[in-house]
């Protein structure tokens, strides 16, 4: 981050340039990494949704209602630097009597992250690291003796059922000011800040540098409206490399008109002895076959524990791993169009090499491997006949570290 210090910078108006967390006037240009609002129906590319009812696009707003347990969050997420302010903007509107559940918005997963929202009855800010209690551990599923969430009731902005524009400024390793705010149309008034200063060694939040926009609501009969998310970091990340990595393989697979797999991958659900947040973009593909006839190749999404079978790590530094052996009776519910991310077809001509391969520049489809999210590749026959035929595979992605 740049700063400016002991000076006092105004604009034209004769606004003050904000102080960021670690002291210094922010003078450098944000770095924005979620950008999201709700214009358009929602889609499985954009957010992810789970409950019931599901999270709905209403009148160009989000609609996250609370019957049990509503959830929606980004399928982007905000990497930062450990020395970095970073903020998050949004608007929401709370709707409804609220009395027993939980109704939160902000840029926080399971593990960690900051929010503001309801508890029970009272309007709330708060912050959560479940791994900030030396007792908890993590057994590769789930969090042993988390520590609970970090509350301060707070008195709700006036017409807090109306649509209010929200931000949380936060800085990593415990030592960064939590600072909660929402516009008044005029000026940002101040909810709470959590002094977390000189505290590094308890680790009071934020456990990884990697967290998602996310809104959830639990209170029966309750709904948040909200038009916008927005996170962003302050200063330059250069520093953040992705190291690209590579897998092969090859794979007999027989001419089948309903689609077979080929190979399937997902990312792990641990990694360093810690829950994995990193996020994988698949760069490009190549797929080949040598037996003569028309074939489409497929790639199917699905969430975690769909696909059974052995995985096996691409490489010790990388979060993803493979499964070359999984067949369809290992992928529950089956292949359903809903779940088909992409399709492309491959002819193998029945003079000359009697070979064909195509290639697919995943980049320009935006796909990212999620740690809650699995992948099949499927070769499906277009035209019947063909038999069994060597199949092989390559991929390119970089982990979003």
């Amino acid at each position: 981050m740049s700063y400016l210090k002991n000076s006092k910078i105004v604009d034209g108006l004769g606004n003050e340039v904000e102080v960021g967390l670690f002291g210094g006037l922010k003078v450098s240009n944000a770095s924005p990494q979620i950008s999201l609002t709700f214009d358009h129906p929602l889609s499985s590319r954009r957010v992810k949704t789970s409950g019931s009812p599901q999270a709905q696009f209403n009148r160009s707003l989000l609609k996250v209602s609370g019957d049990t347990n509503d959830v929606v969050r980004t399928m982007s997420a905000l990497r930062y630097k450990t020395a970095q302010t970073i903020e998050t903007y949004f608007t929401a509107g709370f709707n409804g009597t609220y009395t027993s559940g939980t109704t939160y918005i902000g840029l926080y997963d399971v593990y960690d992250g900051v929010f503001i929202g309801y508890k029970d009855g009272d309007f709330v800010v708060g912050y959560r690291n479940v791994f900030g209690s030396s007792t908890a551990s993590w057994d590769g599923t789930n969090v042993i003796n988390p520590e609970p969430d970090v509350l301060q009731v707070v008195s709700a902005p006036v017409n807090v059922d109306k649509i209010t524009r929200y931000r949380i400024r936060f800085g990593y390793l415990g030592v960064g000011n939590i600072s909660y705010e929402y516009f008044d149309g005029d000026k940002w008034v101040l909810l709470h800040t959590f002094k977390t200063d000189n505290n590094l060694l308890d680790r009071t939040h934020v456990g990884s540098a990697v967290l998602t926009m996310k809104c959830e609501s639990s209170h029966a009969g309750c709904f948040v409206l909200s038009g916008s998310w927005n996170a962003q970091t302050y200063g330059n990340d250069t520093g953040l490399q992705d190291e690209p990595f590579f897998s092969d393989g090859e794979r007999a697979v027989a001419g089948d008109v309903a689609g077979l797999p080929v190979v399937a991958f997902r990312s792990m659900k641990t990694f360093g002895n810690y829950p994995n947040k990193v996020r994988s973009r698949l760069l490009n593909a190549e797929f080949s076959t040598g037996s003569e006839g028309l074939y489409k190749i497929e790639m199917y999404i699905f969430p975690e524990g769909t696909i059974s079978g052995t995985w096996t790590a691409i490489d010790s530094g990388s979060v993803l791993e493979y499964n070359d052996t999984v067949n369809l009776v290992d992928i529950t519910g089956g292949l359903a169009a809903g779940r088909r991310v992409f399709s492309t077809n491959l002819a193998v001509p029945s003079s000359g090499t009697g070979v064909a391969s195509v290639s697919l520049d995943f980049e320009k489809l935006g796909v990212k491997a999620n740690p809650t999210d699995e992948y099949v590749i499927v070769k499906r026959e277009l035209v019947g006949g063909a038999g069994d035929a060597i199949t092989s595979w390559s991929i390119a992605y970089q982990d979003l570290f």
